[in-house]
């Protein structure tokens, strides 16, 4: 029996029941500066080629890289892969013990809500288009101080009187200074009565909410409530704004006259303390 060991992947006697998983990038590779800096050296691509036959193809390479960008790296290997573990979506608690069912399903449905926001992001990687929402944004908040300072002054306000210019912004409010002055064009169909410069994926997430609100009455009913031409008081307290939004935009679909009954957070602290429920 040889008392040297084993020097090199060339040296192992492997069992038939032996399999390889090859981590890429820092094990197999050095890390680059950037990921596609990185290069395969013919050397290498030669020594995995040559293991591959000794485990009966029981090779592969680990990565969170794409198969795509594993296949270009060790071309013309063509290797098992798995790629994009470092987005696998796992329970926090593996970290200190096996997940049960619940926590892995809870992790992938956290997962595939992210997958499905980020597609309302997709814009932004594009930088030309990430810019032409900048300036749009930039453009339209210009017109709106200009239209704020212009209607404060013929109400009379002293915009150079910072304490008189806070206090009279406080008093009318946002929602009132966009209903007034908001940089969008009319649009009474339009919440605050303006069309918005770039939507925000919050609202555009809550459109469709409602849209899903109304899915599930029949079209009978939907016109059962339109005809009937209710009037809906709707106001909460500001920690439920977006669920506020919410109704609104459901009723509002229903043919719903809308009352606004506004967001009131000191209300909702006053019923606390009064020991009233709050919905």
């Amino acid at each position: 029996m040889s008392s040297k060991p084993p020097t090199t992947a060339f040296d192992l006697k492997p069992a038939i029941n032996w399999a390889l998983f090859l981590d890429v990038d820092g094990t197999l590779l050095p890390f680059a500066e950037r990921p596609d800096l990185v290069r395969v050296s013919d050397r290498l691509k030669s020594a995995i080629e040559s293991i591959g036959p000794r485990l009966e193809g029981a090779i592969a390479l680990v990565s969170g890289r794409t198969i795509e960008d594993l296949d270009r790296l060790f071309q013309p290997l063509q290797l098992p892969a798995a790629g994009l573990h470092a987005i696998n979506p796992v329970p926090v608690t593996e970290a200190a013990r096996i997940p049960d069912i619940e926590e892995v399903i809870d992790a992938q449905l956290v997962a595939l809500r992210i997958i499905e926001r980020a597609e309302e992001f997709r814009p932004a990687f594009d930088l030309a288009a990430a810019d032409e929402i900048a300036q749009r944004l930039r453009a339209g908040a210009q017109r709106f101080k200009a239209a704020v300072l212009n209607g404060l002054a013929k109400a009379g306000i002293d915009a150079g009187n910072a304490f008189e210019l806070l206090l009279a912004l406080r008093r009318i409010g946002a929602k009132r200074l966009e209903e007034a002055f908001g940089p969008g064009a009319e649009a009474p169909e339009a919440r605050r009565g303006r069309a918005p410069v770039v939507k925000a994926t919050t609202i555009s997430a809550l459109e469709r909410a409602a849209a899903k609100c109304l899915a599930h009455l029949s079209v009978e009913q939907q016109d059962a409530i339109a005809n009937a031409k209710l009037t809906a008081c709707v106001g909460a307290s500001d920690v439920h704004e977006y669920g506020k939004i919410l109704v609104e935009e459901t009723l509002k679909a229903l043919g719903v006259t809308l009352v606004d009954g506004g967001s009131h957070e000191a209300a909702a602290r006053a019923h606390s303390w009064h020991g009233w429920p709050v919905a």
